[in-house]
């Protein structure tokens, strides 16, 4: 409907006469009657047509319609549709004659042609209007159809239209309704709620305040209960024994601890809690303060200080003289003290590290052969013996010792070191065995009396083992490290700690060393479970004598060269001569070399299986002597036949003669045969004593060479 309107404006527009061009016209007028001219010739032209023409026309004002709807400006409005463009090339303004092309000059000579032209303008004139009257009644008609065609959906949308008005109405009206509901629901709701969340604020800080004042009341109880403490354990009992003497006089020293370390472990358990109430931590610390940060406290943290570092000094002072005076009581009352300060595991970390630091340095130094030499003002004995060179004889001058002084020089360096190996395996580590095995007793023995924890199972969570486990382990690895260490410096060390019975001075070298360990191990049995016999062998003493491992073969080797050499010569030379004198001595130096190691049962085994073996190997070779000889016997001589039958036989009876040797010593080692399980970390096979041990296996060798002797 907008289009048509617009349409029609524009058509009744150009109806419009316009004045004809005067002599005097302006540009602005001259352009708009050539666009007037323009607009009359549509009109004359032959082909017009009125439908064509309004339909042109409807289609512009559609087309401006819709370019207007896509481009909508804050400016525009509806009613702008209906007025004409106002763009003076595109409007069509009014409709008038041609312009006179002709001068005034041949107007006023030439009447007549200025008559013909006005008469013909005129037809035209009528002929435009004609057919522009025709386009007005083609428009109208397209008006009043279009308007017949879209009145129905003019009236839907209008009662849509008054429909929606009705509804946004009633929208508003219950928005507003909305609103008044959320401001009553503000009062009633959201703001009881806002000042409920301010109230609970407020409890909570009421809450934290009465638990700050109960926390502080408490610090302050026990604070004053600790100065109390403290006063008594040293003022009171000071002046208790400054009035009473004769009953502090009789007082033992394991009594006093006892009391003394019973106050003691009262008042550690007073600072382990006046600790734990203040270090422990805050559920909001925005809204409880700590503890720290009142003045009253702070006040007291002096207080507190001291009184800890006077119960840790007590304490320590107490562990010392109860391990000095191997005083379970004292030594007790201290580990309660420190269990109730919190610090047990550490406590007896310390304790074992010093008292490892300890082993490591007295074995240091027992092996420190220059800090000897300078203490005997005598340098290290030599295996080497100088020989005097060619100037000293021409000069008859000796530069060196007489072999007599240097015997003694090496007699003075032998008693001084095994003076020093005495002092450090009976008594220095004596002692420090002592030391430890009194702290793991007490420490197994003792628990807490209101917890119930075992305070060894509460060392073990930091130690991870046993304080004597780390005892006997620490021992045998400082000794073997130090042996090793100092061998290898000297070989006269090595020579004197490992001679066999057949270097000078006969008992000494190694067996020595073990009578010195079975004294240890003795000295240690009376308070330790400790045991080191033919029956049974503890796995500790076990694990400290194999760290004597490479001594232990040096004097094996030594002592049973000569018997290995004997055995191997007479293979080797296979003489006519009689072998009983030989089995006779091969046989002394067995029992010899058995009674000397029959005092340790390590050692006995180890030599009991190094004879056997020997012996064994005597067998072998013997039985592949006499058997080559019996393949090639058919294809000597005479003689030769004789005189390897000799020498057969008489190998033969060194071997008899040997065996019932071996099964006279085995008559003769002591028979006690007792079966002890050992454990499996004692690296002993055998289940039996060790005189028994070696009874079995000689009379198993001597049974094996009986049967080589009968094959062969």
């Amino acid at each position: 409907m907008a289009s048509l309107t617009s349409a029609r404006a524009a058509t009744a527009t150009a109806t419009l006469p316009s004045p004809l061009l005067s002599p005097h016209a302006t540009p602005a007028e001259s352009s708009t009657t050539a666009n007037a001219a323009t607009d009359l010739s549509l009109f004359l032209e032959p082909s017009f047509d009125a439908c064509s023409y309004v339909s042109s026309l409807i289609r512009d004002v559609d087309a401006s319609t819709s370019s207007a709807a896509q481009h909508p400006s804050t400016s525009s409005s509806s009613t702008s549709l209906l007025q004409p463009p106002t763009d003076p090339i595109g409007r069509k303004s009014s409709i008038s004659l041609s312009p006179v092309t002709t001068s005034p000059i041949s107007a006023k000579n030439d009447p007549g042609s200025r008559k013909r032209e006005q008469v013909q303008e005129d037809i035209d004139l009528s002929l435009a209007i004609s057919r522009l009257n025709l386009a007005i009644e083609e428009l109208d008609r397209s008006i009043s159809t279009q308007v017949t065609t879209n009145a129905p959906e003019l009236l839907r949308r209008t009662s849509n239209l008054a429909t929606m008005q009705s509804g946004v109405g009633q929208t508003r009206d219950g928005l507003k309704l909305l609103d008044d509901e959320v401001k009553n629901l503000r009062v009633k709701v959201h703001d009881p709620f806002v000042r409920l969340v301010k109230l609970q604020a407020d409890l909570r800080s009421y809450d934290a305040a009465g638990d700050l004042v109960a926390r502080t009341s408490k610090v302050v109880t026990l604070a004053r209960r600790l100065e109390s403490q403290m006063e008594s354990l040293f003022t009171g009992k000071r002046d208790k024994l400054e009035a009473e003497p004769e009953a502090g006089a009789d007082e033992t020293p394991q009594s006093r601890g006892q009391v003394h370390g019973r106050d003691l472990s009262r008042a550690a358990l007073l600072i382990s809690e006046l600790t734990t109430l203040l270090n422990t931590p805050q559920n909001d610390s925005s809204v409880e303060p700590s503890l720290l940060k009142l003045r009253i406290v702070q006040d007291l943290l002096p207080t507190l200080e001291s009184a800890r570092s006077t119960v840790v000094d007590s304490m320590e002072d107490m562990i010392v003289r109860g391990l000095r005076d191997l005083s379970p009581i004292m030594l007790g009352s201290a580990l309660q003290t420190a269990f109730n300060l919190g610090i047990l595991p550490r406590l007896v970390q310390d304790l074992l590290n010093d008292l490892t630091e300890v082993v490591k340095e007295r074995t240091a130094a027992a092996f420190d052969l220059s800090t000897l030499s300078r203490q005997l003002n005598s340098p290290i004995p030599t295996l080497e013996t100088s020989t005097p060179g060619y100037s000293a004889y021409r000069s008859g001058r000796r530069t060196n010792t007489t072999e007599m002084e240097r015997a003694k020089q090496q007699q003075v360096w032998a008693d001084a070191l095994w003076k020093r190996l005495e002092s450090l395996i009976v008594v220095e580590m004596g002692a420090v065995c002592s030391k430890v095995y009194l702290l793991e007793k007490v420490l197994k023995l003792k628990s807490d009396s209101e917890t119930g924890v075992n305070f060894l199972s509460a060392a073990l969570e930091v130690l991870g083992d046993k304080p004597s486990y780390t005892f006997w382990l620490t021992f045998a690895q400082s000794l073997q490290g130090q042996v090793m260490s100092a061998t290898g410096r000297s070989g006269w060390l090595a020579q004197m700690l490992s001679g066999g019975i057949g270097a000078k001075g006969g008992g000494e070298g190694f067996p020595k060393l073990l009578r010195l360990f079975q004294e240890f191990f003795g000295k240690i049995g009376v308070y330790t479970d400790i045991q080191y016999s033919s029956v049974h062998q503890s796995p500790e003493t076990v694990i400290l004598l194999k760290s004597l491992g490479g001594l232990e073969r040096d004097w094996v080797d030594r002592s049973t060269l000569r018997i290995g050499e004997v055995l191997s010569s007479v293979i080797s030379r296979r003489t006519v001569a009689s072998g009983e004198e030989e089995a006779e001595e091969v046989i002394r130096m067995i029992a010899n070399v058995l009674d000397t190691s029959r005092f340790d049962p390590l050692l006995s085994r180890t030599i009991v299986i190094r004879c056997c073996a020997l012996v064994d190997q005597f067998g072998a070779q013997m039985e592949s002597v006499v058997g080559k000889d019996a393949s090639v016997l058919n294809l000597a001589s005479e003689e030769g036949v004789t005189h390897t039958k000799d020498s057969d036989d008489s190998l033969l009876r060194f071997a008899h003669t040997l065996s019932e040797g071996l099964k006279s010593i085995s008559i003769d080692q002591e028979l006690k045969p007792t079966t002890t399980t050992i454990s499996a970390n004692t690296a002993i096979t055998s289940v039996t004593t060790s005189s028994t041990f070696a009874t079995i296996q000689l009379q198993t060798t001597a049974t094996r060479l009986i049967s080589v002797i009968s094959t062969s």
